[in-house]
Parts: structure tokens; C-alpha cells; sequence
């Protein structure tokens, strides 16, 4: 390809001369990610949002309040699940996941670890949610489907038990007298 034939190619996307291969290959390009951009900017303004004027700050207060009676990993599943069902996109759920967790967790490893095993796997098994919506569409998959993403349910599942068991593991039961 010459270097125009790239450039075009870069902002526009692939099409094959072949039209099997094509049906396989075709698209991508610069311009077909600009409703995903947009999307992460309004995501990332609404985080810039939320930050700055504290508007979520008795939210947080009550995720902290369930984090002290159950475990960190569980709030911070019911709150991703929560943001996924409101934010409709996995992104501003990442974000608005973290704002509301960042204070239960002293780790930001741990934090991180959080996030991928909540924000970033549930977003595909909300229906209305774009990380469900357009692979599905795109394949003309039912919405069935999502029942055997047995990963993306399991992950946060596992995750769930592992902290009751370490919560119940840390504390040692008292002994009658």
C-alpha cells in the first residue's frame, strides 16, 4: 500500500477487495471510533464532575457503611452493578465505581484488582449497556446469550466468596467462657 493508501486506511478503515474477506475484514478506521470517544469524554467530564463538587459524597458514606458490614470486594460489586445499570457504558461504571470505593481500599493494587473483576466484567451482562448491546447486535446474538458469558458472572461471583471466606478467616470466632 502506498503511504496515502494508509493514511486513508488509518482514518477510514479496511475494505478488502475480496468481498468474503471483506465481510470478515472491512471497517475499523479512526472515524469509527468517534462515538466511542465521545463517550469517553462525556464519561470523564461527568467524573470531573461528581469529583469537584462532592455530589456523590453521602453515596459514598453509605458504600462505606456497607463495606464495614460486609466486605470491600462486595460493595464494590453491588456498586459497579449499580453504575452499570445507571451509566449505560463501561467506562463512566469504571469511574463512578472507583470514586465510590477509593476510600474503603488503602491498596491501589487492590483497587485495580477490584475494578477488573467488577467494573470491567459486568458491563457486557447489563442488557441496555453498550458493552452488551453492540457486540450482540453486531453478531445478531439474543440476548440469551449473555447466560453463557459464564466468565464475566463467575469472576465477580468467585471474587464475592473469597472475601466473605477471608473476612470470616480473619476474624476468629470468640469462645464461650
Amino acid at each position: 500500500m502506498s503511504f496515502t493508501d494508509i493514511a486513508a486506511t488509518l482514518w477510514s478503515g479496511y475494505i478488502a477487495d475480496n468481498l468474503q474477506l471483506g465481510a470478515m475484514l472491512d471497517g475499523g478506521g479512526i472515524l469509527s471510533m468517534v462515538n466511542v470517544i465521545a463517550i469517553i469524554c462525556l464519561s470523564s467530564s461527568y467524573f470531573g464532575i461528581f469529583n469537584g463538587t462532592n455530589m456523590l459524597e453521602s453515596i459514598q458514606h453509605s458504600v462505606e457503611a456497607l463495606a464495614h458490614k460486609t466486605t470491600n470486594f462486595f460493595t464494590g460489586t453491588i456498586v459497579a452493578i449499580v453504575a452499570v445499570m445507571i451509566s449505560c457504558n463501561q467506562t463512566l461504571a469504571v469511574m463512578l465505581t472507583y470514586q465510590l470505593n477509593k476510600d474503603i481500599y488503602h491498596d491501589d493494587k487492590k483497587t485495580a484488582s477490584m475494578l477488573a473483576d467488577t467494573a470491567i466484567v459486568i458491563p457486557p451482562l447489563v442488557p441496555w449497556s453498550i458493552a452488551c448491546a453492540v457486540p450482540l447486535a453486531a453478531v445478531d446474538a439474543p440476548v440469551a446469550s449473555i447466560l453463557f458469558a459464564c466468565y464475566l458472572y463467575l469472576l465477580p461471583l468467585a471474587g464475592i466468596i473469597r472475601s466473605f471466606y477471608m473476612k470470616k478467616r480473619a476474624i476468629p470466632a470468640l469462645k464461650p467462657l
